[in-house]
């Protein structure tokens, strides 16, 4: 009848096979025979990859795995395609491609298992490249970032040289929006305001997310020129009658805490800022050019500088000569009139007690 032997052929079923007859008589073998197990080609591989989601931004690290199919012929290489580019040379034993991401990386990934056989393309695994903007630039910040009300903030939010090219800018101030613009830059300008203090920010946007910049301005309020009330008319004050000046705070511009009068360069008194008002008898040392400043926390503002000249008072004085009167006494230049002159002045300032202001000028006016 005869024997049959039958399974489904792997590659370790190569090698020499023979059957052998037996009986009572004895046993017979059979002539050998040779079977050679030819391997398939691969099965499809299979893609596993980092990162998972098939997307990740610039700088990261894409690693792909061809994973060979449990089926089918074992894969002796591997090559990786991009597309219709080649990544890796004919001959590569490696599973496994890894490299860092650039904007060119995106795109459809496939590789290809290979034996003697022939070989298998495993299905596509698309991966997509992020590109969102780097921090945004801020151009046109004050020095020292530091503004005074009413002076103009204007500022430029636009793109670094580096990241994903933005589709849309936008400027906040302490988290609230201000502006919104399109891909050539935000440009805000604004007069500024004792509230317009605080952090500013520029955000750069584009479909794949976002990136900000920061940075804090501050609005100062130092007072405006003050100006001085109460001068003397035409700045001219007898000695001995009283000064009476006041330095009033522009209506616009931060309160002053306090005020500081000047006469020259010589400090004449500081004061609050309910002692604005500078009050003394005048005396010939307060000629001279005076002003006042106006002083807070942001800084100080000065008056224009006023002119005062002091004079001396003047009086009548009658008298009568014990001499008699001469024709030369009519005559300023005459001996007769500048004696009688002289004369006069020392008997003035012999009656004078020791605080009052010494005569230094005679105007005789005329005899009878």
């Amino acid at each position: 009848m005869g024997e049959m032997y039958a399974k489904v052929v792997t590659t370790s079923d190569a090698g020499a096979y023979k059957c052998n007859a037996i009986n009572s008589a004895g046993t017979s073998s059979s002539d050998q025979l040779t079977l050679t197990v030819n391997s398939p080609a691969p099965d499809v591989p299979t893609i596993t990859g980092w990162p998972v989601g098939s997307s990740a931004s610039i700088g990261s690290v894409l690693s792909l795995e061809c994973n060979d199919a449990v089926t089918g012929g074992v894969p002796t290489f591997f090559e990786w395609y991009l597309g219709q580019i080649k990544l890796t040379s004919t001959g590569d034993r490696e599973k496994v491609y890894t490299k860092t991401v650039t904007v060119t990386d995106g795109g459809s990934y496939s590789c290809l298992a290979i034996n003697a056989q022939g070989y298998a393309t495993s299905m596509t695994y698309n991966f997509t490249v992020n590109n969102p903007p780097s921090n945004p630039i801020i151009s046109g910040w004050p020095a020292g970032s530091e503004l005074n009300v009413g002076e103009t903030l204007s500022i430029t939010c636009r793109a670094s040289a580096s990241g994903g090219t933005p589709t849309s800018f936008e400027v906040y101030h302490d988290g609230t929006l201000l502006s919104s613009t399109g891909t050539r830059g935000e440009i805000y300008t604004k007069v500024m305001t004792i509230s317009d203090g605080g952090d500013y920010m520029c955000k750069a946007i584009n479909a794949d997310g976002a990136a900000e910049t920061n940075d804090t301005l501050i609005v100062k309020d130092p007072p405006h020129m003050p100006t001085i009330y109460g001068w003397p008319n035409g700045s001219v004050i007898i000695a001995s009658e009283t000064l009476d000046l006041r330095c009033d705070a522009a209506v616009t511009g931060g309160t002053p805490v306090s005020f500081q009068w000047y006469l020259g360069a010589t400090l004449l008194s500081s004061t609050g800022a309910s002692g604005e008002s500078y009050t003394k008898e005048a005396v010939l040392d307060d000629a001279g050019a005076h002003k006042c400043v106006a002083i807070n926390a942001d800084g100080q503002a000065e008056s224009y500088t006023q002119f005062l000249a002091v004079q001396n008072p003047t009086f009548d004085v009658g008298f009568s000569l014990s001499t008699p009167f001469s024709s030369d006494l009519n005559d300023p230049a005459s001996s007769a009139f500048l004696s009688l002159a002289s004369d006069m002045a020392a008997l003035l300032n012999s009656s004078l007690s020791g605080g009052d202001t010494p005569v230094k000028e005679i105007n005789i006016k005329g005899f009878r």
